[in-house]
């Protein structure tokens, strides 16, 4: 199985491999483009169509350079494959690929795609752990209520009370408001025990025009 570059202008047709190969929206570049340059993605096909994959380049700056860094390959997720037995031949073609291209590492996050594995040889280079956090919206109101700690649905039946409405809105103005959510949440948690950055308004606007703005 080889592995070859596609088109990154070609959005419909990258859209419809990932769709094909089972992928999700971590697969698509518009995710990426907030906090990396275009130039640094890279959007893999392998073989026929069995499996396809994005990466992102990681190459030195001058510095880097001279101080022996080489060019790295992340992919933030795993691979879309679009049958699971195709798994071991896609880690074959990506280590292929990875040598082929020069790059001193390469680095495959497992979250959210196909699992790639691997035998005993490559044992020593996986980490033993991940912590992940994943909000399932597809059960309805009332299941997600009752998932939540009694805590929550008090503050819940508390807010509605109050006259909480909730909309949905995916304009900018909708990001920045959460933004604003996210910056009172932090203060109020630095008061407590420690708060936790959140991103310039800049970058929420870069994620609009990457994301929201194209649908």
């Amino acid at each position: 199985m080889r592995i070859h570059l596609l088109d990154a202008s070609d959005h419909a047709g990258w859209e419809a491999l990932v769709e094909r190969c089972g992928g999700n929206a971590l697969h698509m570049p518009g995710v990426y483009l907030p906090d990396h340059d275009p130039g640094a993605i890279r959007l893999l096909g392998f073989g026929n169509g069995e499996a396809c994959a994005l990466a992102i380049e990681e190459a030195p700056g001058l510095l880097g350079r001279l101080r022996g860094r080489e060019r790295v390959m992340l992919l933030p997720t795993a691979p879309a494959v679009a049958e699971a037995a195709q798994a071991g031949p896609v880690r074959d073609a990506l280590l292929a690929h990875a040598r082929e291209q020069g790059l001193a590492r390469i680095v495959v996050q497992p979250g959210y795609g196909t699992w790639l594995g691997g035998d005993e040889t490559l044992a020593r280079f996986r980490t033993t752990s991940i912590t992940e956090f994943v909000l399932d919206l597809e059960p309805g109101y009332d299941a997600l209520l009752a998932g939540m700690h009694k805590v929550h649905r008090k503050n819940i039946r508390r807010a509605s009370r109050s006259g909480l409405e909730v909309v949905e809105d995916s304009s900018i103005e909708g990001l920045l408001q959460l933004r604003q959510l996210q910056l009172s949440s932090s203060e109020r948690a630095e008061e407590k025990t420690e708060g936790f950055v959140v991103r310039d308004e800049v970058y929420f606007r870069r994620v609009y025009e990457h994301v929201y703005a194209p649908g």
